[in-house]
């Protein structure tokens, strides 16, 4: 998998040889990364929550986000992607943590974080970990900044329940969906008289 803009550009990253991690197909992760462009810059938090292959929170640092969080609970693919970020000298820069995402979440509510833009692409067999993921930021909307997007990878076939939440963009690519999602914003409270 290549790098296709930015700091890092056309570095070449190791892919996890074990079945079942499936890298973003090209034409989506360049489309993502368009779409997203208006949000990144360096003062921007981006969540990577189900790593896979790195490449999705990588390629944000290198276009820009200086605070980079990337989550992978299989060991070989989180030892994967430390490697790459050691051989593109990163790993200091961008944060790896390797836990269930239900932890990662937790983590992020009790240590105050809010992120710009999380990333969320689990293996698309597990439809319940979308359910999941939606009922924390429905639940701590904390940790999703002003104007943040919550940003779905899932199958063409599988629908999420996104009650509670804006749908801002929903584009296909093959049988791959991406799914832009914001939280309302409380209404400004009228001054008194």
């Amino acid at each position: 998998m290549r790098i296709m803009a930015g700091r890092l550009k056309g570095r070449v990253l190791r892919i996890p040889a074990e079945a079942g991690c499936r890298p973003m197909l090209g034409v989506a992760r360049k489309a993502l990364f368009d779409i997203i462009r208006p949000r990144i810059g360096p003062a921007s938090s981006f969540l990577d929550l189900f790593g896979g292959t790195g490449g999705v929170g990588i390629e944000a640092w290198s276009r820009g986000v200086d605070d980079v969080t990337i989550n992978e609970i299989d060991r070989g693919r989180n030892r994967c992607i430390g490697e790459n970020l050691a051989a593109l000298g990163i790993a200091e820069t961008v944060k790896l943590f390797r836990l269930d995402f239900r932890e990662m979440l937790d983590y992020a509510a009790r240590h105050g974080l809010s992120f710009d833009l999380v990333f969320t692409a689990p293996p698309y067999a597990e439809t319940e970990y979308y359910g999941a993921v939606l009922a924390f930021f429905r639940s701590h909307p904390a940790c999703l900044r002003t104007d943040g997007l919550l940003i779905l990878e899932h199958h063409m076939k599988f629908k999420p329940d996104t009650a509670g939440f804006a749908v801002t963009k929903e584009s296909r690519y093959g049988e791959t969906v991406l799914l832009f999602l914001s939280l309302p914003q409380p209404a400004a409270s009228e001054g008194r008289t």
